[in-house]
């Protein structure tokens, strides 16, 4: 095996090393289905709180409702008591001057909280509408958790089925190179035949050189 070879076996065991360290992606998608669980209690406990919030602005609104027309009808009652000679005229009109500016000060108060109620219920009813897609979601993943646990316990089962089957050597090269041989020898032998026959030959036809050369002999003796 090459130096090459050899460097890119290492750095190929090392990058699947480093992969099955990395963690798995089912675990991921669990964490992520507890992700959304873990938002999804943190917004309930807002709705609560905005909620109770909304309950004591509420509160507060009805009391300064109540304070505004009780301030109201101190004023009037300033007025009234100068009639009968409870109160003077400058009297009257000091206690009433209070009582319209505490009032004034009611009222503003009163439109803060207001608003504030109206923001409390826009709030609520946005993050009531994302509860409800979150919970839809969770849902649904959690459906589809079940899936891929059960493709992906396959998908494992398969592979490590794999991984323990031995590997098939290719022999197609091997067996390649054995029938050129083959053909080779059998075309030595073939080869090697005909030099035989040639030599069969040449001692036949010596055999039949020296046959004549016997015959004439023969007939110069005569």
């Amino acid at each position: 095996m090459s130096f090459l070879k050899r460097l890119h076996n290492i750095g190929e065991a090392e990058v699947n090393a480093w992969i099955e360290k990395k963690q798995d992606p089912l675990k991921m998608f669990e964490q992520g289905i507890r992700d959304l669980k873990a938002d999804f209690d943190k917004n309930l406990k807002t709705i609560a709180q905005l909620k109770a919030s909304r309950i004591k602005t509420t509160n507060d609104t009805e009391f300064l409702h109540k304070k505004i027309t009780a301030l109201d009808d101190d004023a009037i009652q300033s007025f009234e008591k100068t009639r009968n000679g409870q109160l003077s005229l400058e009297i009257a009109e000091d206690l009433a001057r209070t009582a319209l500016i505490e009032k004034e000060k009611a009222e503003l108060k009163l439109k803060a909280l207001e608003a504030d109620m109206e923001m409390y219920s826009e709030k609520i009813k946005i993050l009531e509408s994302s509860l409800e897609e979150t919970k839809i979601k969770i849902e649904s993943y959690e459906n589809e958790l079940l899936a891929l646990k059960t493709k992906y316990q396959q998908k494992k089962t398969t592979k490590q089925q794999t991984k323990k089957i031995p590997t098939v050597k290719d022999s197609s090269a091997t067996i390649e190179m054995l029938e050129r041989m083959k053909s080779k020898i059998e075309q030595e032998e073939i080869l090697s035949e005909e030099y035989n026959n040639l030599d069969r030959m040449d001692a036949a036809h010596s055999a039949e050189i020296e046959e004549r050369l016997n015959e004439l002999k023969t007939k110069l003796k005569k």
